[in-house]
């Protein structure tokens, strides 16, 4: 994978600076045991990644929101799939749980939705939170094969809003990256008729993990870097390498910023705001050779009214725009919450990845205009990210616009 050939070129710097050996690269999701200086060991990733923010909510998160990370479903499997003509598609339909043959032209996607959740294979439990559990599982394919998902379990929340309230939601959320390469996928989901009836989303799995795990990683194997040494008694020498000027290459930051604001340009065509874009809910995907990310968790996706004002009663308080921060802490925004609260929650995104996650505290100083960027930030970087976190939502760029930044666009 192309990531972990970036973390293995990296963890080969540090062998030939500090006379160490490392094991093994730092790789999200996969347990890990590498000698640091001092025989210190660094620390062991073992959890998926994909179960972190449902394990480990933010304290500040309001409410707590269970994550599931999900990716499109493999292109490469052959749209031959036909659901019963006289099936509605529901779990009473072919209850000897035979997959029906693989005549017709009917789509991979229609058969997960007919069939996906009924015959689905519990594997492992990925995490849990307040709000519901996710499962990775196996769902076998007519003709032969599986495909892993992820199978995202309701629980009765207690804010207010019923299972099927928030089940509605959620999927109305994915209905609108319905797609879109750059957010997670919807693959099928219940259709509860009473309270006691399952709630349960079928989704799409990256099994690349969540962007968060993966800058812990960067943060841990930088801090074990050697700073730049001096020449000394006036010698001329060779230093060592500086530090990069962000915590995730430039490069990748670049890819970052293009996925998920793809994938927020989508909901917004679509009226529909996030309404909780962190690190702990944007995946990585390298299914396809190539390196992207994926917004998922629409758990707190909400439709846009006409004039473009959503309610703004949840999200997590470090990642919000001053106004949605204001409605989360008890108070009242007097420009109201809209669609343009998600862009300045893209922009303390891009923030963390290139400067903060080692420094949280600093992320939510710096949407306070209490501290800056790093002057190392490159400055095509450091000007979109201002531009998205402006203190006034008509300032921030839409998500369309923002793409076509001068540092998106070469």
């Amino acid at each position: 994978m192309v990531l972990v050939r970036h973390l293995r070129r990296q963890a080969a710097d540090l062998r030939s600076r500090q006379g160490q050996s490392f094991t093994s690269a730092l790789v999200p999701g996969i347990s890990i045991s590498a000698l640091a200086p001092s025989d210190k060991r660094l620390p062991t990733i073992e959890e998926p990644a994909t179960a972190h923010a449902l394990c480990h909510a933010d304290a500040d998160t309001l409410p707590a929101t269970d994550i599931t990370g999900t990716t499109a479903a493999p292109a490469h499997v052959e749209d031959c799939f036909e659901c019963p003509s006289d099936s509605p598609c529901d779990s009473s339909s072919d209850s000897d749980n035979e997959a029906p043959s693989p005549s017709g032209q009917q789509s991979l996607s229609a058969y997960l939705s007919c069939h996906g959740l009924d015959r689905c294979v519990f594997v492992k439990v990925l995490g849990q939170g307040g709000f519901g559990r996710a499962d990775l599982v196996t769902i076998p394919l007519p003709g032969g094969g599986a495909m892993e998902a992820v199978r995202k379990v309701l629980f009765q929340s207690t804010d207010g809003i019923s299972q099927t309230e928030a089940l509605y939601r959620e999927v109305a959320g994915m209905r609108a990256v319905e797609g879109c390469r750059s957010a997670v996928q919807l693959l099928g989901s219940t259709q509860p008729k009473t309270a006691g009836d399952p709630h349960e989303l079928l989704m799409s799995w990256a099994p690349g993990g969540a962007l968060s795990t993966y800058l812990d990683t960067l943060k841990r194997l930088r801090s074990y870097s050697t700073p730049v040494s001096r020449p000394r008694n006036g010698k001329k020498g060779k230093g060592e390498p500086a530090v990069p000027p962000t915590l995730l290459p430039e490069s990748l930051i670049k890819v970052l910023a293009k996925c998920v604001l793809t994938a927020v340009d989508a909901m917004h065509s679509n009226s529909v705001c996030h309404g909780d874009i962190k690190s702990d809910n944007v995946f990585l995907d390298e299914s396809d050779g190539g390196i992207r990310f994926v917004l998922g968790d629409m758990g707190l996706a909400e439709q846009a009214d006409d004039a473009g004002f959503v309610r703004g009663r949840a999200g997590t308080r470090r990642y919000a725009a001053p106004e949605l921060h204001t409605q989360l802490v008890g108070g009242v925004a007097e420009c109201g919450v809209t669609l343009k609260s998600d862009m300045a929650s893209v922009g303390m995104l891009l923030a963390e990845a290139a400067a903060f996650r080692s420094k949280p505290a600093q992320l939510r100083r710096y949407m306070r205009y209490e501290c800056d960027l790093p002057p190392q930030t490159p400055p095509a970087l450091k000007d979109l990210i201002e531009k998205l976190v402006d203190m006034s939502p008509d300032a921030r760029p839409s998500a369309k616009e923002a793409l076509a930044h001068p540092h998106l666009m070469d």
